[in-house]
């Protein structure tokens, strides 16, 4: 509370009021007995004047919370009043009267503050101080306290005394700072949330808007705003409605409460805008709107994509219906919400009774497989297709449909509805167990074709047998014969008679090599030599040595480059290459110059060569300059007994290139060639590469 102007005298050491200290006689000379008598009656009124204010000042200083103080500026003491242990819990003993008491228990990062401000008051001769401060109480927290002080001067206007009380307004601090923060949640949660709020007083018509409500309407923030405003920014179709609503809200004897979506066309900015806006009325004891207030929201972006949605949901509709799969959603708690036309069409079922006779009508040996994969997807939320029959209720007749169903999900991942369909396949499964009927049919044949092939398999092995014992056999003996013959004629043979001997061993040495040859081509198929690193620099060596008195015979110069090791078997890349270069060296001109060159190169994946393929491959190549080929025989001279050269001189039975043929199918490999006639001819052989 604050200290009167009119201050009594200071209270003595017990709480009372100091009396005045008598300066100078009572009685002056001459002594005058009726000046005397007015002297004393004076004197004792004003001792009980004294004694009365200081029994009011005590119960005062009682009657309040307030700690009351008493600054004797002169002799630097104070005096507190009893609520100072009580309020602050120190004991009697502990409460100094000086002024060193007060300064110590103010809060260090307050006392320069609050000491500085009294002293600048009583300093400048001002007479009023207030100040609010922490101050330490007995159990070492601090309250907050809010000080004020009135400054007493005397005749000389020196400063004697100070008369002040402090009031702890922690509480109403505490009360004041959680206030101030709910203030600002709300506010910041407006401001998050993007709402604009109102405040209409029904009584005055005054109606307050936020810069963000202003916003809404199309409003600058320093617009003016009235109930007429806000009509006349409606939009004309919805401000009938939106008018009886708030009117309603305010209405007596209703719930007061307003919750109302409507459009605002902007009063400044003419832009459309869908709102959302919530309040309640409050009423007085007699049932009358007193305020009115609530907040709006900008609900345009969900009006549009709700309109999107609905547009979408028509098209969707519109769509189903125009094709003649049958079509439904499902909702997530498993209730079918759409089914298409087509349902009832084929089915004979309403519309209606779709979702309790779907799986009734699905054939007895597929329902289970299909409801369990669908809650198979249901659980897993994954998609679903697959193939049953569905009875015609008319006519009971089943026809095959392909269904499938697939989970709708929102930006989040979150499933929001299940989407099925079914076409009717009937005709296209009766064609298709046709074909399986067919193919089947062709398989059986096939396999008896297979069958008939091993058994010929068998029978050539038999022959290759008898091939390489028996046919040899007579061979041998007509060429024995036909020695003995020779020797144990004691005549000389004639020119023609040694023709006919030569023409027989020429014959049987053709016929023994052409055994021998098919012997090799059927061979190959049952070789099952496992494969391993093959070094074709030495396999072309070997060969070489092979060949080195027919080369020297022609004349006929080989080049080898650098070769690649490969995967194969050994002896049968020595046969391929052996073929190949034997086939140059017989193919090779009689006049000088004749040569040969073997090179060898890398195919990197995806080359764009035609016969690169998809992998990585050594290409090795056997070029010759003889008599060469037409290019379209190209592909033939690898068939068996295909001999495309005309030349008697040259022998053979087309069989050489159908054995390196099946020894490169054999390697995984390929082998081709081009020629030219009269020019020469190059092989090519392409195998995988480590």
């Amino acid at each position: 509370m604050e200290s009167p102007t009119n201050l009594p005298p200071a209270p003595d050491g017990d709480g009372g009021i100091q009396l005045p200290e008598v300066s100078k006689p009572l009685f002056t000379e001459p002594f005058d007995k009726k000046q005397a008598e007015e002297l004393l009656l004076s004197h004792a009124a004003t001792v009980a004047d004294l004694r009365f204010m200081n029994e009011r000042f005590q119960y005062a200083s009682m009657a309040t919370h307030d700690v009351v103080w008493d600054w004797n500026l002169l002799n630097n003491t104070i005096w507190w009043s009893d609520t100072f242990q009580t309020a602050f819990g120190y004991t009697a003993e502990e409460i100094k009267e000086t002024v060193d008491l007060w300064y110590d228990l103010i809060h260090p990062e307050d006392r320069d503050r609050v000491v500085s401000s009294i002293h600048q008051v009583i300093d400048s001769g001002e007479a009023n101080w207030t100040a609010e401060y922490r101050f330490r109480k007995a159990d070492g927290t601090y309250a907050t306290l809010h000080d004020r002080g009135y400054v007493r001067h005397d005749a000389g206007k020196r400063p004697v005394r100070m008369v002040g009380s402090m009031r702890d307004v922690t509480k109403a601090k505490h009360d004041e700072e959680r206030l101030k923060q709910q203030t600002e949640r709300l506010r910041l949660a407006i401001e998050s949330a993007e709402l604009g709020t109102w405040d209409f007083d029904p009584q005055t018509g005054v109606l307050v808007w936020d810069a963000r409500c202003k916003e809404l309407f199309g409003l600058s923030p320093e617009a003016y705003v009235d109930w007429q405003v806000f009509l006349n920014a409606l939009h004309p179709n919805d401000r009938d409605r939106v008018a009886k609503i708030n009117s309603d809200a305010m209405a007596d004897g209703s719930d007061g409460y307003y919750d109302c979506e409507y459009r605002t066309i902007g009063v400044e900015d003419h832009k459309l805008r869908w709102i959302r806006a919530k309040g309640r009325s409050h009423f007085d004891t007699n049932g009358k709107a007193q305020r009115y207030i609530g907040t709006v929201l900008d609900i345009t972006h969900r009006k549009t994509h709700e309109q999107k949605l609905i547009e979408q949901e028509r098209l969707f509709r519109l769509l189903v219906t125009s094709i003649p799969q049958i079509v439904w959603t499902i909702d997530t708690a498993g209730k079918t919400d759409f089914i298409s036309q087509r349902w009832e069409d084929y089915t004979g079922v309403s519309i209606q009774d779709a979702a309790p006779d779907f799986a009734s009508l699905i054939h007895p040996d597929d329902v289970e497989a299909v409801v369990n994969n669908w809650l198979v997807s249901v659980q897993e939320g994954t998609p679903w297709t697959g193939e049953y029959r569905l009875r015609n209720n008319r006519t009971g007749q089943y026809r095959w449909f392909s269904g499938a169903i697939a989970p709708l999900k929102d930006e989040h991942g979150a499933i929001t509805k299940w989407i099925g369909s079914a076409g009717d396949i009937h005709d296209q499964k009766l064609i298709e167990q046709e074909l399986e009927r067919r193919v089947q049919d062709r398989t059986d044949k096939l396999a008896e074709t297979n069958a008939q092939l091993q058994q010929s398999n068998r029978e050539l092995e038999q022959f290759a047998y008898v091939a390489s014992h028996d046919l040899q056999e007579p061979l041998r003996k007509v060429t024995v014969y036909l020695g003995l013959l020779k020797t144990n004629l004691t005549a000389p043979v004639d020119a023609k008679a040694d023709s006919y001997f030569q023409k027989i061993e020429k014959s049987t040495a053709r016929m023994r090599t052409l055994i021998k040859n098919l012997l090799e081509y059927s061979r190959l198929d049952k070789d099952q030599t496992v494969f391993e690193d093959v070094d074709m620099n030495k396999i072309m060596a070997d060969i070489s040595v092979d060949f080195e008195v027919a080369l020297a015979q022609k004349s006929i110069t080989v080049t080898v480059d650098n070769l690649p090791v490969v995967r194969g078997v050994p002896h049968q890349l020595n046969q391929l290459f052996y073929n190949l270069i034997g086939n140059a060296v017989k193919f090779s001109k009689s006049e000088p110059g004749s040569a040969i060159h073997i090179a060898s190169e890398y195919i990197e994946p995806g080359s764009s060569n035609e016969q690169a393929g998809s992998g990585r491959y050594h290409r090795i190549s056997v070029a010759d300059n003889g008599i060469g080929f037409d290019q379209q025989y190209a592909m033939k001279m690898f068939e068996i007994f295909q001999r495309l050269t005309t030349v008697k001189s040259v022998g053979g039975h087309g069989i050489g290139l159908a054995i390196c043929q099946k020894i490169v199918n054999h390697h995984g490999g390929k082998i081709w060639a081009t020629g030219i006639e009269g020019v020469g001819a190059t092989f090519f052989v392409q195998l995988p590469a480590l």
